[in-house]
């Protein structure tokens, strides 16, 4: 039972780091943030995650440092999202699939299967693309969660680049697959214009790969100094 007699705040946690158990509270009153650590919190309180709502005191630690003590939880971000999927059926409410993108993965696979078999296209070129793919489809995995985990974001600038360094394939598939930045259009009309880029080099590297071979060699030779 909390001591009436005893301060209490509010506040709100931010930079919660759960597997090291600690994180800081931002009071509603507008003073200092405030260390909060696991321990402080009630045994069956779920798990603390950015967001959540507390009451506390301000306390101190073994080393004199401010630090919220006797925390009780008033509203659990967590606890609200598990609630929410529980009430709505979660995947019903989720952005649904749209084949056509995925559709031009597998064409644009076999389109480039034939032309690297063709034109004896460079190693280079033909390791670029499943390698980058399955680097994109990871970085997004990693986005999507800290999204419902409020974590720390990709930058989008950072998913574009992947994407126009040969990653769309993949990205297409994460965009799809985990509903995950398939709904802004402001992102999907920069990321196809990416596409259409990435395409538009390749198409460049198959008629002009004499020239581009030689770029790369003579690039080779300035760089080492032979």
């Amino acid at each position: 039972m909390a001591d009436p007699n005893v301060l209490r705040r509010s506040g709100v946690i931010v930079d919660w780091n759960d597997e090291r158990g600690f994180g800081f509270v931002t009071p509603t009153d507008g003073s200092r943030r405030v260390f909060a650590h696991i321990s402080e919190f009630p045994r069956d309180a779920p798990r603390p995650s950015d967001g959540d709502e507390l009451s506390f005191v301000v306390g101190a630690d073994e080393e004199g440092r401010r630090q919220a003590t006797g925390i009780e939880v008033i509203h659990s971000a967590r606890r609200a999202r598990a609630d929410y999927e529980a009430r709505t059926g979660g995947e019903r409410h989720r952005a649904p699939i749209s084949w056509l993108p995925i559709y031009i993965v597998p064409v644009f696979t076999i389109l480039f299967v034939l032309i690297a078999v063709y034109w004896h296209l460079p190693l280079w070129v033909v390791l670029l693309y499943p390698l980058m793919s399955a680097a994109t489809f990871g970085i997004y995995v990693l986005d999507k969660r800290a999204a419902l985990e409020k974590g720390r974001r990709t930058r989008e600038t950072t998913m574009q680049v992947a994407a126009l360094l040969g990653g769309w394939p993949g990205a297409v598939l994460a965009q799809q697959i985990l509903r995950h930045k398939n709904r802004k259009p402001s992102f999907q009309a920069a990321f196809w214009c990416l596409v259409a880029l990435n395409i538009s080099i390749l198409v460049l590297i198959v008629w002009y790969q004499g020239p581009v071979a030689a770029f790369f060699s003579r690039l080779g030779e300035v760089l080492t100094g032979s």
